[in-house]
């Protein structure tokens, strides 16, 4: 692995769901769909590891297609119909991509420019889901060790750094009044401009 695929595997399993989710949408506006899934396949399961307005008919579609032509998915070959289209993702194929719900036919060759151009994407972000669960579980291990003054103290820095020091804006964004805010600079003791 070389080190931009370390790098890009280290943020996709940081949030191997919003990366996922941000690879969905991009499939989706090429292939102008107004739904889309990631879906993993374990033996002969599959499941969705990432969705962006799914509906119950996309749901369908997905049951429909895999098992009418699991066959030709798992050798690879998109399913493509009027309105959606399921393109297989990796060799051997490990998982699924749905973009459902488009206005006009997809063509061959848009689901050639997609899978070209994201199905690496999609790969990753597959092969890294389960890494995620390690990733949650270290966080709340974090949590749960950490003492609740010393995360509200982090948080405040943060969202005051995220604001330049603009101490309007940081309450705003903390959902407190500025009066509060102050006392809590005071009572972590922080310095401010």
């Amino acid at each position: 692995m070389g080190l931009q695929e370390d790098a890009l595997r280290r943020i996709f399993s940081l949030d191997a769901g919003r990366s996922a989710q941000l690879s969905l949408r991009m499939a989706q506006d090429g292939l102008g769909g107004r739904s889309s899934a990631l879906i993993a396949i374990e033996d002969e399961k599959y499941l969705f590891a990432a969705t962006t307005e799914l509906d119950d008919a996309d749901i369908r579609n997905v049951k429909e297609a895999w098992s009418n032509c699991r066959v030709d998915l798992r050798a690879g070959r998109p399913v493509l119909h009027q309105s959606w289209v399921l393109l297989p993702v990796g060799h051997p194929t490990c998982g699924l991509v749905y973009i459902g719900a488009t206005d006009t036919p997809i063509g061959g060759d848009a689901v050639r420019r997609v899978s070209l151009e994201l199905s690496s994407l999609f790969e990753l972000a597959l092969s890294v889901r389960h890494e995620q669960t390690e990733v949650q579980v270290l966080y709340e291990q974090l949590i749960a060790r950490t003492p609740l003054s010393r995360l509200e103290r982090d948080k405040l820095v943060l969202v005051l750094k995220a604001h330049d020091g603009n101490k309007t804006r940081a309450a705003r964004t903390l959902g407190i009044t500025r009066a509060t805010l102050y006392k809590w600079i005071r009572k972590h003791g922080l310095k401010t401009a």
